[in-house]
């Protein structure tokens, strides 16, 4: 799969070339340069934030959800258990995790 992020700076594409493990390629819009690539090691949903960063979210069993948010630059900024609990926010301004009622901003502030 692949997405363009909403500030249309970055594009995504996420393969698997042969089976092998997942690979999420971050790439510049404006001239196609590469800005990372790494495995993430689980397959799951991956979405952009308003911010430039990744959501991903993947099942470990029922009922068990876990997430990392990554930069467009493939740095892990927060990871933890959404299990049972809305995750991202339909604006994705927000993240609510299962730990603690905790929540991340993810719009247009660093975290």
């Amino acid at each position: 799969d692949a997405a363009v992020s909403r500030t249309r700076k970055f594009l995504y594409i996420r393969s698997n070339a042969d089976g092998a493990a997942h690979r999420i390629s971050v790439y510049r819009v404006a001239d196609g340069g590469i800005v990372a690539s790494w495995k993430p090691g689980f397959g799951g949903r991956l979405e952009w934030t308003p911010a430039d960063r990744l959501y991903h979210r993947w099942g470990c069993g029922s009922p068990c959800s876990q997430f990392v948010v990554y930069s467009a630059h493939g740095k892990e900024l927060h990871d933890g258990d959404v299990s049972g609990a809305p995750g991202l926010s339909p604006s994705g301004d927000f993240l609510v995790t299962a730990e603690s009622s905790e929540y991340y901003m993810l719009g247009n502030t660093a975290v």
